[in-house]
């Protein structure tokens, strides 16, 4: 598949409802019409008597992790409804979204190819998905090779395979009204320490400010999903549901920096929860209290943030767009639909968010991107003159004073172009591959 896979057709068939009596005319369904659809399963208007299969968590060729958040649309109250996936009755995943809706998350997909199909009396709407497995990849070519895994790093645990999976992992964090740092629960069964704040959503919901943080793999990338939850608002054991307090709107935090990957990177649930972490991890988002992550918490956004949609892991945009196409669809299937998509982040994380908006629209509704460069391969022209330029003015110091470095490249001192070098030139220099990949 292409690196620029925009806006396009997905396989949304719709049938036409037989309006006469006759059985004969009634059994037979006209051929099926494809339409335009988004992302996420928004299409035009039915027309009357029309029912749609939609999969409204991903494109139907880019579903993964064996499941997908399907609607049936176009039913009226009492009508029949019978979905198969792959020839087995999954009806009873589905249940009413609103009026003339039925959806739910169809489970037990096989990788490659499956059919779901929709039955509403003589209504007949039918549906080609394409599951990918959760590990990827799924639209950005073969893996990178070799690929060092940093599970125990993350705090989940040693890999379970190859591609670096490890087992889920939920804790919950407590913001002090004091501090207000957030601080891990030990039990959230029990009693929320005494200076726990109390945050008020935009939706004017006023709850405790305790935050749930899982912690998984997707696409070999340690993935961060924070919301608010409060433990105590439920019978102990109880499976867990998303909180009322959630807005189903996500900020998105894309990391800074560049690097040439190779390796699964580190983040911390505090990435998540807008806070660099207290023992100084390089992978830190830098730029967290441009983001104010923790404020966004408060009013009722859930956060995210993955390893590699930080371009100082893995310097790669497309792998980028796929880790938040992936991410993205196991937050609508796990915690439910979203209304809007926001992303943030600073430099790295503007390059990620320029290039999702242009080549991927749909993934990200609204940007925030600070400290702004337009994408890695015209900026690292810059860095890759200055690598030369560096060699040269370093070469005759004497007769290549700082006014003429100045004139040769343009920037106002001769810092800068050091400062690209300094940063950034290991990137372009061959000398300079790492020894142990």
């Amino acid at each position: 598949m292409g690196r620029r896979l925009g806006l396009v057709a997905a396989a949304l068939l719709l049938a036409a409802a037989t309006l006469s009596p006759s059985p004969a005319k009634a059994a037979s369904t006209p051929a099926p019409t494809t339409v335009d659809a988004s992302w996420f399963g928004a299409t035009p208007p039915l027309a009357p008597g029309q029912i749609e299969l939609a999969v409204v968590s991903s494109l139907p060729s880019t579903v993964t992790g064996e499941s997908a958040r399907i609607e049936v649309r176009g039913l009226e109250p009492g009508d029949p409804l019978k979905v198969d996936r792959n020839g087995t009755d999954v009806t009873s995943s589905l249940a009413p979204v609103r009026e003339g809706v039925m959806g739910g998350v169809v489970r037990e997909l096989r990788v490659g190819k499956n059919t779901l199909t929709a039955a509403s009396g003589t209504r007949r709407a039918a549906l080609d998905v394409t599951d990918h497995r959760i590990t990827g990849p799924v639209i950005s070519g073969p893996h990178q090779t070799p690929f060092i895994c940093e599970t125990e790093a993350n705090g989940l645990g040693k890999p379970t395979d190859a591609d670096c999976s490890a087992p889920t992992r939920v804790d919950w964090y407590a913001r002090s009204a004091v501090t207000t740092r957030f601080n891990k629960l030990a039990d959230p069964s029990a009693a929320y320490p005494p200076d726990t704040a109390t945050t008020t959503t935009a939706d004017g919901k006023a709850v405790p400010f305790v935050v749930r943080v899982e912690s998984s793999v997707i696409n070999r990338s340690v993935t961060r999903v924070a919301v608010l939850d409060d433990p105590h608002s439920r019978p102990a054991g109880t499976q867990y549901t998303p909180s009322p307090a959630w807005n189903h709107r996500l900020v998105y935090s894309f990391g800074e920096s560049c690097a040439t990957g190779h390796h699964q990177g580190v983040n911390l649930p505090e990435n998540a929860l807008g806070e660099v972490a207290p023992n100084g991890n390089p992978y830190d988002n830098a730029f967290a209290p441009f983001l104010d992550l923790g404020s966004q918490l408060g009013k009722g956004y859930m956060t995210a943030h993955s390893t590699l949609t930080i371009l100082g892991v893995e310097c790669n945009e497309v792998v980028s767009a796929e880790t938040l196409m992936m991410v993205k669809e196991h937050i609508i299937e796990a915690y439910g639909k979203l209304v809007h998509t926001i992303g943030a982040g600073a430099s790295g994380g503007a390059i990620q968010q320029y290039t999702a908006d242009n080549n991927y629209p749909g993934l990200i509704d609204g940007s925030n991107a600070i400290i702004s460069f337009p994408d890695m391969e015209t900026t690292f022209v810059t860095d890759a003159d200055c690598l030369l330029l560096e060699r040269v003015f370093r070469s005759d110091q004497l007769r290549w004073t700082e006014p003429k470095q100045e004139a040769v490249t343009g920037f106002r001192t001769g810092n800068i172009c050091a400062d690209w070098v300094a940063s950034y030139a290991i990137l372009v220099d061959p000398k300079h591959c790492d020894p142990t990949v």
